[in-house]
């Protein structure tokens, strides 16, 4: 019943399929899927971003079975991982859900990027389900309208094995994953390694901002990348 009325948002999660249907392509298919030369390929990397600001809990979207917004979300992905094997390495992050309004727009790694054994695919559904009955809980959501730059720095830091963009203030430790950081909660602990320079590593990123979009960029941010544009 429930993969029944998951049904319409499945198709809202279309890119989703194709990011895994896409990591058997040929070398014919769009350079950005295609399989390195030596057709040597490691584990793709999939890191699923959930936008958890305040508006994924609204219901005005006539979810399946009046679920909310950020239910239905979470319901899709568990459907997805559980079609998934070893071959497959998933990973969640979020907006981290402590500290004060200034943390608010970092990141956390609810779940490192791990293959998806079926002990592993256990885990982040168990996360999945914790998300799905507490959607409306203070240390799950934030508030809405909310900027996404300090979130994506966060993916390239966490990608590269970096410092977190805010020094971990904010994170909880009992919503984030410990295997994700070198040092709890202020240096991430890379996925990549050596081995990964052909591994395709694809982000999904599923915004639940208000109608008029999120909140604007900082000063700083907008003056950095400026400097980065020469």
């Amino acid at each position: 019943m429930r993969n029944r009325k998951l049904s319409r948002f499945a198709t809202l999660m279309l890119t989703s399929g194709l990011v895994f249907s896409s990591f058997q392509a040929s070398p014919e298919d769009i350079d950005i899927f295609a399989v390195d030369e030596s057709n040597i390929v490691a584990r793709p990397n999939v890191l699923f971003i959930i936008d958890n600001s305040a508006n994924w809990s609204r219901s005005s979207q006539q979810w399946p079975g009046g679920e909310d917004q950020g239910q239905s979300e979470v319901s899709a992905i568990k459907t997805v991982i559980n079609e998934l094997d070893s071959s497959i390495n998933v990973g969640l992050m979020e907006f981290i859900t402590g500290g004060s309004s200034g943390d608010s727009d970092f990141a956390m790694i609810r779940y490192h990027i791990r293959p998806m054994t079926d002990a592993n695919k256990a885990t982040l559904s168990g996360h999945l389900d914790t998300i799905y009955n507490n959607i409306n809980s203070p240390d799950e959501k934030r508030s809405s309208g909310m900027p996404y730059a300090n979130l994506f720095w966060d993916v390239y830091n966490y990608l590269g094995g970096l410092n977190t963009a805010n020094a971990g203030a904010g994170t909880i430790d009992a919503k984030s994953d410990d295997d994700a950081y070198s040092t709890k909660h202020s240096a991430f602990n890379s996925p990549l390694t050596s081995a990964d320079t052909c591994t395709r590593t694809v982000v999904v990123f599923i915004g639940n901002n208000v109608s008029s979009g999120p909140t604007s960029d900082s000063a700083a941010n907008v003056a950095a990348l400026k400097a980065l544009a020469g």
